[in-house]
Parts: structure tokens; C-alpha cells; sequence
């Protein structure tokens, strides 16, 4: 009896060093699987007026930045660097904008909350930004 209690005791153990085992090995399958990276735009700095406010994009492979005028009519300048133009014009209500990009893109709005941002499909929020203000986008 004592011999069995001993094997059933070494029996156990082996059983848990198994799922011990399998567990890791799980573990490792897990981390080398492909999973899919989500998309996450983060406010990170305050800028200055010109600078405007930094946003980091993770997860994309370049920058998509959508700006469409729902309230009324604004202003919109963007570029590649900040404050260098490349493009200036006003969206009337329900038009919109498409900036792409690959590392940087710096926009200016002249009544924020007149218009949707998305970036990458991620919203910035505009709500009771009556001001002008700049953005960035940087992919990180």
C-alpha cells in the first residue's frame, strides 16, 4: 500500500509536470501566433497654437486622416512638417477631406468643432473647440 501511495503521489506529479509543460508550450505557440494589431491613436503632448496638440497612431502602417464638415463650414490647411503648407481650402457642410501620410501629418482647422476627425478610424474629439487649432499625427 505504501508503495502504491507513493506512486500514485509520483503519478500526480508527473501529470503536473505535463501540464506544466503543455502550458508552456501553449504559451510559446501563443506568442509566436500572429495576432492581430489593433489600431490606437493617444493624445501625448499639448502643443503650442502653430504646433498644435501630438497624437501617436500605433497599429497602422500609414497615417489616413479623414476630416468632414458636419456642423458648418471650415477652414483647413495641412502638411507634411509643422506648419509647412501644402494645401489650403474651406469644407462646406458634408464635405470631406482625405490627408494621407506616412510619418507626420500636421493640420490646422479653423472651427474644430465643425468637423469629424478620423484618424486611421479612431475619432478626435472636437466637441466645444470653437477656436482655431492645429493637430498632429505621427505613427509610432
Amino acid at each position: 500500500m505504501l508503495m502504491g501511495g507513493s506512486n500514485s503521489a509520483e503519478q500526480a506529479s508527473d501529470k503536473q509536470d505535463q501540464v506544466n509543460m503543455a502550458s508552456q508550450d501553449d504559451g510559446d505557440s501563443v506568442a509566436n501566433a500572429k495576432v492581430p494589431q489593433t489600431t490606437t491613436l493617444t493624445k501625448v503632448e499639448t502643443g503650442e497654437d502653430l504646433e498644435g496638440d501630438l497624437y501617436e497612431l500605433k497599429g497602422a502602417e500609414d497615417l489616413n486622416v479623414e476630416i468632414k464638415a458636419v456642423k458648418g463650414e471650415c477652414q483647413l490647411q495641412y502638411g507634411y512638417g509643422v506648419n509647412q503648407e501644402e494645401e489650403r481650402f474651406t469644407l462646406e457642410i458634408g464635405e470631406k477631406k482625405q490627408i494621407e501620410g506616412k510619418d507626420l501629418i500636421w493640420f490646422r482647422l479653423s472651427k474644430p468643432s465643425n468637423v469629424e476627425i478620423k484618424v486611421s478610424g479612431q475619432e478626435i474629439d472636437t466637441t466645444a473647440q470653437d477656436v482655431a487649432k492645429s493637430y498632429r499625427i505621427k505613427k509610432k
